[in-house]
């Protein structure tokens, strides 16, 4: 059923594919991996966008994890993330790597020196985050020498999200919408009526 939607979303024109290394108890990059290697041999790699996240140590993203750490931003852990997401996807590099709710306290000198070789290396093409925080957005707009995207939770009941959105344009920053369904809020027999 993967497969079918991935083959019928490339086929009528979509090349942008996202995912997360913790995403379905880390089986989402593998997965998409495996659909994705028969395309990579019928069509030139520069014709897809994959993007996946980092960051995270739990099998999903939960809200409140008690009593243990679920993210990690040390540069060891978010190269070794990177190379296993690269293997995991059947690719050669990202185009886009992003930081997985990473707060700016954690953004350090050390992480931002590691990210900066590994893009040199060519293990990933654009930088990015994924964040929900206002506050950590308006960070990144500011530092569009570090970043060049983000993916933010934005649909017709957050539209509080516009000016953010316009101060990342303005700083040359991408932006990618999520939650555009507003976690099911938007989708009929899903949540409320």
């Amino acid at each position: 059923q993967a497969a079918d939607i991935i083959h019928t979303a490339f086929d009528a024109g979509v090349n942008f594919f996202d995912t997360g290394h913790n995403y379905c108890h880390f089986h989402a990059e593998p997965r998409l991996g495996r659909i994705l290697k028969p395309l990579f041999a019928q069509h030139d790699r520069s014709q897809f966008v994959l993007s996946t996240k980092a960051g995270t140590i739990v099998p999903s993203a939960p809200l409140v994890f008690r009593n243990r750490p679920c993210k990690d931003f040390s540069p060891d852990y978010i190269e070794t993330t990177c190379a296993k997401s690269i293997q995991n996807l059947n690719c050669d590099y990202l185009d886009i790597f992003q930081l997985h709710g990473i707060t700016q306290d954690q953004i350090t000198p050390a992480l931002i020196d590691g990210l900066s070789s590994m893009k040199e290396r060519g293990m990933f093409r654009c930088l990015g985050v994924n964040s929900h925080s206002a506050a950590d957005l308006l960070y990144i707009a500011d530092h569009p020498e570090l970043f060049d995207m983000v993916l933010l939770d934005f649909n017709v009941l957050q539209l509080d999200r516009e000016p953010v959105i316009r101060k990342l344009a303005e700083a040359g920053i991408g932006v990618v919408a999520g939650t555009v369904l507003a976690q099911g809020h938007l989708v009929a027999g899903k949540i409320g009526s």
